[in-house]
């Protein structure tokens, strides 16, 4: 930091950061985004609601996206299936890594 300050937290954590692990990090998102894009659409409707699925019981997000709980369930682990493998053929590590189904949750 300049003048001889202790630098923010903010600058602490980019002065820290492994810039090959931040490399790493833009290339699974970009990945990512890249087969999110060949999804098909309903798909990648139902993925912009990702924060309300994962943060959420199934009935409260079925309520909220005004469909059947089994039929939410259905269709997150549909677009979980094609997501995976569009990126095991892009990149095989990082499908490895993508959330777990979350069946189990109520």
């Amino acid at each position: 930091a300049a003048g001889g300050t202790d630098p923010s937290p903010a600058e602490q954590a980019v002065a820290d950061d492994d810039p090959l692990a931040s490399l790493i990090d833009f290339e699974r998102i970009d990945a990512l985004r890249a087969c999110m894009a060949e999804l098909p659409e309903n798909d990648r409707k139902l993925l912009q609601e990702l924060d309300l699925i994962t943060n959420s019981r199934w009935s409260d997000a079925a309520e909220r996206l005004d469909m059947a709980e089994s039929t939410l369930r259905s269709r997150w682990t549909g677009v979980l299936k094609r997501l995976r493998a569009a990126l095991e053929k892009k990149r095989p590590e990082i499908s490895d890594s993508l959330a777990p189904d979350r069946d189990s949750r109520d």
